[in-house]
């Protein structure tokens, strides 16, 4: 492949790093954990892209077993909500 110029060659090389970062950030998703305690959320609005939120409520006495998870903080029951 031959280019033109430096500033062909230039634009070529960074439409190239364009890509591969959004592959990578798409890969590389983030996410943000929020720790219930008698309460409730919502919504969650005005998210980056890619960002997952993770809601992790520890008040499970009367919820049923199989909505229980352990939680990512410290692995003890909670109910997980994501968004």
């Amino acid at each position: 492949m031959q280019f033109a110029n430096l500033a062909t060659l230039a634009e070529a090389v960074l439409s190239a790093k364009d890509a591969l970062v959004n592959r990578v950030t798409k890969f590389n998703a983030k996410e943000i954990i929020v720790v219930l305690e008698e309460g409730r959320v919502r919504e969650v609005v005005g998210l980056p892209p890619n960002t997952q939120v993770t809601i992790v409520d520890y008040d499970v006495e009367d919820e049923d077993e199989q909505y229980l998870a352990p939680s990512p903080i410290d692995g003890q029951k909670c109910k997980l909500t994501k968004f």
